[in-house]
């Protein structure tokens, strides 16, 4: 079974983590691929401290606020941090992207949109100690005799950034004033007017203009120039690092999560559910006679068939669910919403079994332009649905009985999805056919 990262036997085995979005900002698939963190989102700063208060202490387990642009003014977060301190001193605090210097006081760290688990616990563990504030980035480079030791720390601090997924700009920016500490350096974006009196030099990143970092009019304007280029590179960087990261889990032809991140992202979302008592329905299906289409029409027709068949998916299931391509032609749907049962007054889920079988009528009903009229009929799916925990207790079990299934849907004749006894209670609701 996969796991997000390597465990050494002599270490100890990393904590949970409570991570808490208040507001609509922030990314949290990259951390639901950890089965050791939950996440709950909340709409304001009272409903954060009410879950917290109402939440026993787990020694087990570590709590992080993840506070959204916007969600409140310095002086409420500044209430809002006092009144949590009462709740639970341990509870860690972080603001999600940049923020105004009065804010960043006040909190425990910054994180980017899109933030890694590693990145969640570093800034648990070491609150500040992982980020080095602007202001001791500052004392440093004023001091000659140690100016080379703050860069290299600012670097590294980079670098750490980097590695862990997170938002290099700020800190970039910070560094540089650090180095340029009479010139007053700001980043300017391309639709800000340029500051009278002040000078500027672009910051390209991968050959195109991104902004401007401007500084007062006595400042080395090559100087400027050359902290503008490093800005670029550092960003250029980041660019590349992060889609590497997102190719390393994503089919490149049809752009569905890869076996990699299926396996990944089942172990997390059974972890999750366990622990909060929900379910979790794996979909596992090919296309009839693929090799036959592939052959007749050619790879280029295959492909396309392959594509479709992913952005059909994609149009029928819910933003939680997780489209994987995990072989040639075979495909699994992890449907799980780790948030629980809506309230009372929504609207009722729509039906598993009825998405599937949307699904399912629409691949045999699309018209594939490179098959041409020639095609032998049309084209159709056969899978399994199994659900945990009644037909399987963890994802290895689960995904064989859901490909079990399957095969059992090729031997009936194909075109068919077949339920397992759990997918069967859960999936299907009285009025689905």
């Amino acid at each position: 079974m996969a796991t997000t990262r390597e465990h050494n036997p002599g270490s100890p085995r990393p904590r949970g983590v409570l991570a808490i979005f208040v507001g609509d900002a922030g990314r949290e698939d990259r951390l639901l691929t950890d089965p050791k963190i939950k996440v709950r989102r909340v709409p304001s700063l009272l409903d954060a401290i009410a879950l917290v208060s109402s939440c026993p202490r787990n020694p087990g387990m570590d709590r992080v606020i993840l506070l959204s642009p916007g969600i409140s003014h310095q002086q409420g977060i500044r209430d809002f941090t006092e009144a949590l301190r009462h709740v639970d001193r341990s509870v860690c605090v972080a603001h999600i992207g940049p923020c105004d210097p009065a804010v960043r006081a006040l909190v425990d760290g910054v994180v980017g949109i899109a933030m890694e688990p590693d990145e969640l616990r570093l800034l648990v563990e070491t609150r500040q100690e992982h980020v080095l504030p602007e202001d001791a980035v500052r004392v440093l480079a004023s001091e000659p005799t140690r100016r080379t030791r703050a860069v290299e720390i600012g670097d590294a601090v980079l670098v750490r950034k980097l590695l862990l997924g997170e938002d290099l700009l700020d800190a970039a920016v910070a560094l540089i004033r650090a180095r340029l500490p009479e010139a007053d350096v700001q980043m300017r974006s391309p639709a800000d007017p340029a500051t009278p009196g002040r000078i500027s030099a672009e910051v390209q990143r991968e050959g195109r203009t991104i902004g401007s970092l401007e500084a007062e009019a006595t400042t080395d304007l090559e100087t400027l120039q050359d902290h503008a280029a490093w800005l670029g590179a550092w960003l250029t960087l980041e660019a590349r690092h992060r889609e590497q990261r997102i190719e390393a889990l994503t089919d490149p032809l049809t752009g569905a999560w890869n076996r990699r991140y299926f396996e990944r992202y089942l172990s997390m979302a059974i972890e999750q559910a366990r622990q909060a008592r929900l379910t979790v329905t794996v979909l596992v299906f090919d296309i009839d006679e693929f090799k036959q289409y592939n052959d007749a029409f050619g790879h280029a027709a295959g492909d396309e068939i392959l594509r479709e068949t992913v952005r059909l998916l994609r149009s029928v299931i819910r933003p939680s669910d997780r489209v994987c391509r995990i072989g040639g032609d075979e495909f699994a749907v992890i449907f799980y919403e780790p948030r629980g049962p809506r309230v009372p007054s929504s609207r009722p889920p729509e039906s598993i079994y009825r998405l599937a079988k949307r699904f399912q009528s629409q691949i045999s009903g699309h018209r594939f332009p490179k098959l041409g009229s020639e095609a032998p009929g049309t084209l159709t799916i056969s899978g399994g649905l199994a659900t945990y925990p009644w037909d399987g207790r963890d994802p290895q079990s689960l995904l064989e009985q859901a490909d079990a299934l399957a095969i059992q849907s090729k031997r009936a004749g194909k075109n068919v999805i077949t339920l397992g006894p759990g997918a069967m209670r859960e999936c299907v609701d009285p009025d689905d056919d």
